[in-house]
């Protein structure tokens, strides 16, 4: 192969690679057991493969349940922490991934306002978890608060970054306003 039909492949990888997209979406529903939260499942969804690492940050004010005073950053593997799965682990953000299924790069972190994490799967775990689209998170938030979520994911060998999201976004929260209005005015 001439030096020309490499070059002009590797451009073409390139800008293949360049218009790879991630999206980011969420259901809702009201958090079981605890009046005003609202329980937040967040997905990632690649127009271009599997989504095979994360560095993801959610950054705001949100519900953290540290049973035993343990990190919940990810769902606790059973066997390690010798306690069956708690209830309260429904009243708890964390990605939605065991531990022992993942390589984590320390730094993984939470608090009352942050809940951030690098990490890829490991051995069997990838073909359970890796697709184009991937729930990674469990977001409650307070009804009236908001979070931030921003980072990276790998699709693929490709780095790809993901727009900058709001949870819930501003469009909803001002709909559930509009409604709010409409239902004062109604009774009126």
């Amino acid at each position: 192969m001439s030096r020309s039909v490499i070059a002009a492949v590797f451009v073409v990888c390139i800008s293949v690679a360049a218009q790879a997209a991630v999206t980011t979406s969420f259901t809702s529903s009201p958090t079981v057991d605890l009046a005003g939260y609202t329980t937040y499942i967040v997905t990632l969804t690649s127009d271009t493969g599997d989504l095979t690492g994360f560095e993801v940050s959610f950054d705001g004010p949100m519900n953290q349940m540290n049973l035993f005073d343990l990190s919940t950053i990810f769902i606790p593997d059973i066997q390690t922490t010798q306690f069956a799965p708690h209830p309260i682990f429904d009243w708890d953000s964390h990605f939605l991934f065991y531990e022992s299924d993942l390589i984590v790069v320390p730094g993984a972190s939470e608090s009352p306002t942050h809940l951030a994490a690098i990490f890829a799967f490991t051995g069997a775990s990838a073909l359970i978890y890796t697709g184009p689209s991937v729930e990674i998170a469990q977001i409650i938030i307070a009804d009236g608060n908001t979070v931030e979520m921003t980072g990276e994911v790998s699709v693929g060998v490709t780095i790809v970054a993901f727009a900058d999201f709001t949870i819930p976004e501003p469009a909803t929260i001002s709909l559930l306003a509009i409604g709010g209005i409409a239902m004062l005015r109604r009774k009126r």
